[in-house]
């Protein structure tokens, strides 16, 4: 599993959670306009951005990196979270998702998938945005570390790992 001060050192990962540390603030969050894709382009393949949609409370994708699209069986851009994974998954995502959104903190999540010769990794990094009119959005940084095909098998078992980036946690990493 990935640990919290391994975000820093991956290089997808790396400039983009560096730049959102940078900007936010203890209780609010960056506003989507502030987050200068210039600053990290190694991440933008691999970013994916949601849009929250309070009243049916599902996000709506508005942007995904060509290795996040390709990482799943149809488009991703212009669906819904909802339409895009299976119940129970989309309910455990949306959990989390409306948790960054209401804790304002980061959330990395660490993915094993067992795999019967290996254990293979993944690493997401789920950073909530907001804009001048409130609207709320969620931005993912997607690692993928094997073939996505096998990913979306359903007798791969996968064990995850949550951790959020509490201020503490946050001044840690922004001292390094």
């Amino acid at each position: 599993m990935f640990k919290t001060k391994d975000i820093l050192d991956c290089s997808e990962t790396g400039a983009v959670t560096r730049h959102w540390l940078s900007l936010s603030k203890i209780g609010s969050v960056p506003s989507l306009e502030d987050m200068d894709p210039v600053r990290f382009p190694k991440a933008l393949p691999h970013i994916s951005l949601f849009k929250y949609d309070p009243d049916g409370d599902d996000y709506y994708c508005r942007l995904a990196g060509e290795d996040v699209s390709d990482a799943h069986a149809e488009r991703m851009k212009g669906k819904y979270l909802s339409v895009l994974y299976p119940d129970e998954q989309f309910r455990t995502i949306r959990t989390h998702w409306n948790s960054v959104r209401s804790r304002k903190e980061a959330l990395i999540v660490s993915c094993e998938l067992h795999h019967s010769v290996k254990i293979i990794p993944s690493l997401h990094v789920i950073l909530p945005l907001k804009e001048a009119d409130r609207s709320e959005f969620i931005m993912s940084i997607s690692v993928y570390r094997y073939d996505v095909e096998y990913f979306h098998k359903d007798d791969v078992s996968r064990t995850y790992s949550y951790s959020y980036i509490t201020d503490e946690i946050r001044q840690f990493l922004l001292s390094r």
